[in-house]
């Protein structure tokens, strides 16, 4: 009994004798107390040893976890910003069509009634959509 009193308490069975704080019930209150007890012994002893190593395994992690996420936000800000070219270049691109084949068109038509000596004639996209 002294020994487990040192061992899992942390003091000596005559201090924990006299200390008066404590109350000693009857039997039945002390076989109850026993009982929670050694269920919570058992359910510590269950969780196994402690990882001495997990708080400097957490840093670790946490570390590469922060990494990543700021290689994941700079991923993204590229794919916005790649998007944004794309439709800045779709935007030029169909600027630029539209005016050559305004030229197109009016060389067209000049070249059609010279050739025919009149009449009218221009071309038309089929799908201006794409």
């Amino acid at each position: 009994m002294a020994e487990i009193c040192l061992n899992e308490l942390g003091v000596q069975r005559h201090e924990l004798a006299a200390d008066t704080t404590i109350p000693i019930a009857g039997g039945e209150q002390l076989n109850l107390e026993d009982q929670i007890y050694r269920e919570m012994r058992a359910r510590l002893d269950a969780m196994g040893p402690v990882n001495m190593m997990a708080l400097e395994e957490y840093k670790e992690t946490a570390e590469r976890h922060a990494f990543l996420e700021t290689q994941r936000k700079d991923l993204y800000d590229s794919i916005a910003n790649t998007q944004a070219t794309i439709k800045e270049i779709d935007v030029f691109s169909r600027q630029k069509f539209e005016e050559a084949f305004h030229k197109i068109n009016e060389n067209f038509q000049a070249t059609f009634f010279k050739l025919f000596g009149g009449g009218h004639a221009y071309m038309r996209l089929t799908d201006e959509e794409k």
